[in-house]
């Protein structure tokens, strides 16, 4: 998915197996003028403003997902370009 393909500017949520609750981004996604994608496949996220991980029903094996699925080491690359990563407090660890 290429994040600026609509020309606004993009955040990323990432799609954990254990998400707690969809509807929390039901507001980010009625923002005008930004474009919000739910991507589950580790990639580059240069050209996403923003990375968001959400809350976690079951926030051990998601952290587990998150290392095992190449996530891990895509969040640290975005984070040491200078992206901003926002995360729930059950997924900071």
């Amino acid at each position: 998915m290429h994040a600026k393909a609509d020309g606004k500017p993009a955040v990323a949520v990432i799609r954990i197996p254990h998400i707690s609750n969809f509807t929390d981004f039901d507001p980010l996604m009625a923002v005008t003028g930004l474009s919000v994608h739910f991507i589950e496949t580790p990639q580059d996220l240069s050209g996403f403003r923003a990375v968001i991980l959400p809350g976690s029903k079951n926030t051990r094996y998601d952290l587990e997902w998150l290392k095992t699925t190449g996530w891990q080491t895509r969040l640290a690359a975005f984070k040491d370009s200078g992206g901003h990563i926002c995360a729930s407090a059950a997924v900071t660890k």
